[in-house]
């Protein structure tokens, strides 16, 4: 359905669905490498980039906005983007070639606005409402005094910790998992290829040795 409604319309007039990218990241475990009757894995990628790309800044954007993932310094949206982008990241690898660049200005976005994230964190000497470790509305706090918004909600908390935990997951211990078993793979192929030398080189001494042990024929005179 999502994917119908979607597939002709502009980036600027699809919205910022981050439960979509969820979505897809369970659809995919899920389908595996089979096909679905009512949706395609293609259409299933299709419609999930296309989102990305309806929702990511451009690096100049990004230094505009401070690393805030939409343009009026909140928390919140920044927070669910980059949900929304952790769960992109179990599927984007898997995309076509072209939309490659796409999955490393994701990551881009995921990066600048984790960086964001905890510059807005209340730490010590955050005395206005003394609730040390949360996450206000707004960020820098200029802005939010401005227009009021240095209230606390729970949302804007629960998206920021389920956020930090997704970047987490995927940035660094899923992207080690993933080195780990390249490594293994590297390593098992380096080993194979050194017991097929020294083979090699065992079988090539063990014929020299047996050609220099073998009787010299005596001429005949």
């Amino acid at each position: 359905y999502l994917y119908t409604l979607r597939k002709d319309s502009d980036l600027d007039d699809i919205e910022p669905d981050h439960w979509a990218l969820i979505a897809t990241s369970k659809l995919m475990a899920h389908m595996g490498d089979a096909d679905h009757p009512d949706c395609t894995r293609k259409q299933a990628l299709d419609h999930a980039a296309k989102v990305c790309k309806s929702m990511v800044l451009t690096p100049d954007e990004l230094l505009e906005t401070g690393g805030c993932l939409v343009d009026d310094h909140r928390t919140c949206p920044t927070s669910t983007r980059i949900e929304g982008y952790s769960a992109a990241l179990t599927f984007l690898p898997n995309v076509t070639m072209p939309e490659k660049a796409l999955l490393q200005l994701v990551e881009y976005n995921m990066d600048a606005g984790v960086r964001y994230l905890l510059r807005s964190q209340r730490v010590a000497g955050d005395v206005e409402d003394n609730m040390l470790g949360s996450f206000p509305g707004v960020y820098p706090p200029e802005e939010s005094r401005r227009d009021g918004s240095t209230e606390v909600r729970v949302d804007y908390v629960q998206h920021a910790l389920s956020g930090l935990i997704g970047y987490e997951r995927e940035r660094f211990h899923q992207g080690k998992v993933r080195i780990s078993m390249l490594r293994r793979v590297a390593e098992a192929i380096g080993w194979g290829l050194r017991r097929l030398v020294l083979t090699i080189l065992s079988f090539v001494l063990v014929i020299g040795v047996m050609l220099w042990a073998r009787p010299k024929s005596s001429k005949l005179h």
